[in-house]
């Protein structure tokens, strides 16, 4: 079951993305609405996107003014167990098809408008196979999150064309053990701070491909 949040529900739409007052969550806060909705689904913290958006900013969880990063959401209760880049190659279908059933969570960078330069947005992945899949788009309206990615599809394209990064989490094993302090904080330091672009929501975040 996947939380559906949307980016432009009137709750935190208004609401500045990261430190800033513009742009709001509800033009550039779709990587942040996917990460509520893993957080929702995967940890015991119930947090909608407004209300992450905030505690991101009182426990470092931007970079800059409004750079998401990625593992700032370990203390919550998640691992980040990779950080796929398919900007050059094909993006492993199989893989990430495979997080999916075993209970991970996956985000994944698309092109908002596929065909020349990529526009960057982030929406969570739910299935995915060699044709098609679905995702909760946190561009859509409230109650119209669900959609295929296919909606993010150049002529001819697939799934391993359309998705050009994956951040893949799990809920934190008990079974496993937690990470101790100086593993979460050694992740914390060093996991990859989201591109500039890919804090952004489309047509405001225009970045050339490659």
């Amino acid at each position: 079951m996947v939380t559906p949040y949307s980016q432009r529900d009137t709750e935190w739409a208004y609401d500045g993305l990261g430190h800033l007052k513009s742009p709001t969550m509800g033009e550039a806060g779709c990587l942040v609405t996917a990460i509520a909705s893993v957080v929702t689904d995967l940890t015991e913290h119930a947090m909608a996107p407004g209300y992450l958006n905030g505690w991101l900013r009182e426990n470092n969880g931007f970079a800059g003014s409004n750079l998401f990063v990625f593992a700032s959401v370990v203390p919550l209760g998640l691992q980040l167990v990779e950080l796929i880049r398919s900007q050059s190659q094909p993006a492993p279908i199989e893989r990430l098809s495979a997080y999916l059933t075993e209970g991970a969570a996956v985000v994944v960078l698309v092109d908002a408008k596929p065909g020349s330069e990529l526009d960057s947005h982030w929406v969570r992945l739910i299935s995915v196979n060699e044709k098609d899949g679905e995702i909760m788009d946190p561009w859509q309206l409230p109650g119209k999150e669900r959609v295929t990615l296919s909606t993010y599809f150049g002529e001819g394209w697939s799934p391993a064309r359309a998705i050009f990064t994956a951040a893949v989490y799990r809920r934190k094993s008990t079974t496993r053990g937690l990470l101790d302090r100086s593993a979460e904080a050694d992740l914390f330091e060093e996991a990859p701070l989201a591109e500039e672009s890919a804090a952004y929501q489309p047509a405001l975040c225009l970045r050339k491909a490659g």
